[in-house]
């Protein structure tokens, strides 16, 4: 790092919680009037939905007496919010909510005496919560055969079954399914099963199953869903080969403590001596004479050297990590979710060094849903928390090459899983270069790339990096990416897997960079800071986040750091259900007041890792949480007010229908985005920074979350000594500030 670099980075500013910043959150729920007349009509209709329920279920609890069933309840488009919610006539004394289907429709779990219960609750309950809650309902109807039964084929030889279980209540009633299945599994005369490794979900492998099998399984009440397998497969351009590696084109790491990433991929080649320098562990799943290093090589080049690679191009990241290799996909380029999953859970229990998980493949014919979240994506987040390691994991690469901007694609371009793991980072592509004949310009979304937002309408892709650039039938000369083919040659090749290790280098790096000791927020810290150091290089517009998301991060060094025309703090703080954490008298530093106004840019990440639960589609994250920046000011009676000044980007619906806040305010996003450009503010008033949770409705939330806020003020022109007069602000203010702590930075001090 040479002089000029030295006194431009200057080490962010951490903030600790104090008791004093918690106080009680005050809720004001209220009355409301019913939705609808609830009236003798009304309430037999809603009789006849419970026995037409009743009526689909007879035969299946004759033959299986304990294990329950599942009914939808389907409520009102206005009556969605968790206040509407009618939990009191969904109980436990009648058919309890165990999950959610899509927006809107509740499902319940369901046996002969609790349909016999619920009946009698809708004829006869008059009391005022109950006639608010029935108002709510639209129908009520079973989950049947036809919603089980999504298989699109059955190939004996080739693909193998997939059966989901309903998960109800983790005990009793899960335990009665289980045993029934058990039973009915051994009974199929050739059908061999085996238990996946999803977590709580309950997914069985069947092979050998018979269209007729598949049908009796559809009926069993614990089924929510048989299908097929999804295959997750490498993507394959024309590369293009520039000629034998050079000497030293990836020159070996200058030290062994890097940071360690672990590839899931094709495995990389043995014989290349340069790569294999960064190669720490491999381990083989498939044989080798069934392996293709291709792309496992290609993206283990650019997780070692990517910048070296490229002709030393200072946008790609100069940090190196190394690399446990592990060889999962054979030379068909295909591994079906389920072998995929073993090889993950296998992997990261084996080498628990490993922090980050560079994930670079995509799935097939698949893509990510409004209102419910993949298999795949949520075993992720199962893994991710069980192991404390996160996945650095793509988009997926579109089949058609478009132009930018992109305009009326309906989707086609959607993401695909597992860009719905909400613990996960997800990249997209831009172009790093470009030609006469590309179809974008450098900087944009590369031809292939693909679009957010991801299941339950939260923000993916997070951020992008260079993957290449093509013309419209995917042709590339001298606009791909560089990097190591399986043969030891230099190649040239484009698409979102090549993105992906630039910024699960610069993860794994930051994370390593803020492991200081067991204690520390290292995981969730790094992702916030990568996400805010690219929030800080590009605001997003409206039109583009779905694409770029928050935009490509800057390198390692200025990440973790910041100018002195440019403070910014951290705020790591706990905070738990029913609290709100509150800092008063937040720090503006006087050299952004010019002419008597307040004149400055200010730029807010929140990053949290809600918990989840995988029964309730679209309310998988079970808990939001919100950041205000905002001034405190007095009305004309005397009486205290706070307003937000720091507006959410892209700008999204704070106000509205329950859909509408979901579908267009990243209300439940678990990554969130702030910021203001002032101009002529009154520089006299108090400013304050707040936290609140909320949590779903049935929820019961007794931790504290753990929650990462970025906040920086800046100075449009770059000059203003901004960093210099808010670390003397917190100082004058007695906070409980010190300097971010950075391993490598406290080695040198020692």
């Amino acid at each position: 790092m040479n002089e000029q670099k030295k006194k431009k980075l200057l080490p962010i500013k951490i903030v600790f919680a104090e008791e004093s910043d918690y106080n009680d959150r005050e809720y004001h729920f209220g009355t409301w009037d019913p939705f609808q007349n609830v009236n003798s009509e009304f309430r037999e209709r809603l009789v006849g939905d419970v026995d037409k329920v009743r009526r689909y279920f007879s035969e299946a609890f004759r033959t299986w007496k304990d294990v329950p069933g599942i009914a939808k309840v389907r409520l009102l488009p206005e009556a969605l919010a968790k206040t509407y919610r009618p939990n009191s006539i969904f109980g436990r004394r009648t058919c309890p909510i165990v999950g959610c289907d899509s927006l809107g429709q509740l499902m319940i779990s369901v046996n002969s005496s609790g349909l016999d219960k619920l009946a009698q609750r809708i004829e006869r309950d008059e009391s005022d919560t109950a006639v608010r809650q029935l108002s709510t309902i639209n129908s009520i109807e079973a989950h049947t055969s036809n919603d089980a039964l999504r298989i699109n084929s059955i190939d004996d030889d080739r693909r193998t079954a997939k059966l989901k279980l309903f998960r109800h209540d983790g005990g009793r009633r899960d335990q009665a399914i289980d045993s029934a299945a058990s039973e009915i599994f051994k009974s199929m005369d050739g059908v061999n099963f085996t238990e996946g490794k999803y977590g709580k979900n309950r997914i069985v492998q069947l092979s050998g199953l018979k269209s007729n099998q598949a049908l009796e399984l559809s009926r069993f009440p614990g089924t929510h869903r048989i299908s097929n397998f999804p295959y997750f497969h490498i993507v394959r351009t024309s590369h293009r080969i520039h000629g034998s590696l050079r000497a030293n084109a990836i020159s070996p790491p200058e030290k062994d403590d890097l940071a360690i990433v672990l590839l899931i991929d094709t495995g990389t080649d043995p014989s290349n001596r340069q790569l294999q320098a960064w190669v720490v562990e491999r381990y083989d799943r498939v044989p080798i004479d069934q392996q293709n290093n291709f792309h496992g090589s290609f993206v283990a080049g650019l997780l070692a050297n990517g910048k070296r690679l490229n002709h030393e191009d200072p946008e790609f990241p100069s940090c190196g990590v190394r690399i446990i290799d592990v060889v999962a996909v054979d030379k068909t380029d295909k591994i079906s979710e389920f072998d995929l999953i073993n090889v993950i859970r296998d992997a990261v229990s084996k080498y628990p060094q490993a922090k980050v998980a560079n994930l670079s493949l995509s799935i097939e014919n698949e893509f990510c849903q409004d209102e419910e979240f993949s298999d795949f994506g949520i075993a992720l987040d199962n893994i991710a928390i069980e192991n404390d390691i996160r996945f650095a994991i793509t988009t997926g690469n579109s089949e058609k090459y478009y132009s930018w901007p992109r305009v009326n694609q309906n989707g086609e371009d959607r993401i695909a899983p597992p860009a719905d793991s909400v613990y996960s980072m997800v990249t997209g592509s831009i172009a790093h270069l470009d030609s006469h004949t590309t179809s974008v310009k450098r900087g944009e979304p590369s031809p292939f790339t693909r679009c957010g937002p991801s299941a339950g309408f939260l923000a993916s892709p997070q951020i992008v990096h260079f993957g290449g650039n093509t013309d419209v039938q995917g042709e590339f000369t001298q606009t791909g990416i560089l990097s190591t083919d399986g043969f030891g040659n230099l190649a040239e090749d484009v698409g979102v897997s090549f993105a992906n290790p630039s910024n699960a280098a610069l993860l794994a790096t930051a994370e390593k960079e803020l492991r200081v000791n067991e204690d520390s927020n290292a995981l969730l810290m790094s992702r916030a800071f990568i996400y805010h150091s690219a929030f800080l290089s590009r605001i997003p517009t409206q039109s583009d986040f779905k694409y770029y998301g928050f935009g490509k991060p800057a390198d390692i060094d200025e990440i973790l750091h910041c100018e002195q025309s440019s403070a910014t703090i951290v705020m790591d703080v706990s905070v738990s259900n029913g609290k709100r954490f509150s800092k008063r008298e937040f720090p503006i530093p006087q050299c952004l007041v010019v002419d008597g106004k307040l004149k400055c840019e200010i730029l807010m990440t929140l990053l949290y890792e809600p918990p989840t639960d995988h029964r309730f589609g679209l309310e998988y994250c079970r808990l939001n949480v919100d950041a205000s920046l905002g001034t405190i000011r007095i009305d004309d009676n005397g009486k205290e007010g706070f307003k937000r000044e720091v507006n959410p980007i892209p700008k999204w619906r704070t106000e509205g229908y329950e859909k509408q806040l979901i579908e267009e305010g990243f209300k439940w996003s678990p990554l969130k985005a702030y910021y203001r450009k002032l101009s002529r503010f009154d520089p006299g008033i108090e400013w304050e920074f707040r936290l609140d949770i909320s949590r779903r409705d049935g929820f019961v939330f007794e931790q504290e979350q753990k929650i990462c806020t970025l906040i920086t003020f800046r100075d449009p022109n770059g000059i203003a000594n901004v960093y210099d007069e808010m670390v003397q602000e917190m100082n004058n203010r007695a906070w409980n500030a010190q300097d971010l702590k950075i391993q490598s930075e406290q080695r040198i001090r020692i």
